[in-house]
């Protein structure tokens, strides 16, 4: 799995720019969180910004996870926190794409298992009627 953090500033967000030290622990925190799922993940793409809102001028930690998996869609997660606490914001979105991933290899199995179940339908089908042929 790689980790990257992405320090291009997007459009009306102010990208947080982070030390070694600090992405060396983010890594490894991001890194831990998923191990379960270490084979499953080509490349996480990091993107913490701090953003402010319009409506009451408060400013909020936003962290996105754009994620690349073996043979699958990619997936985007975002999360926001309201304060400046990256740790939470790389953490809520961390479990939110443990859910993701969770729903996204659940719906790969059961469509392995169904593919499965066709190809047992048809060579049973095939046995059946060939030999009448």
């Amino acid at each position: 799995m790689i980790i990257q953090f992405n320090t291009i500033q997007i459009k009306n967000f102010n990208t947080i720019h982070i030390n070694d030290k600090d992405q060396s622990y983010f890594t490894s925190l991001i890194t831990d969180r998923l191990k379960n799922y270490d084979s499953d993940i080509r490349e996480i793409d990091v993107q913490l910004s701090d953003e402010k809102e319009r409506n009451n001028g408060g400013n909020f930690t936003r962290c996105l996870l754009n994620t690349s998996i073996e043979d699958s869609k990619s997936l985007a997660i975002a999360s926001q926190v309201d304060n400046d606490n990256i740790v939470l914001a790389v953490l809520i979105a961390v479990d939110d794409l443990i859910a993701s991933l969770k729903t996204v290899l659940k719906r790969k199995e059961n469509a392995l298992t169904i593919g499965e179940s066709f190809m047992c339908r048809k060579r049973r089908l095939m046995q059946d009627v060939l030999p009448f042929i």
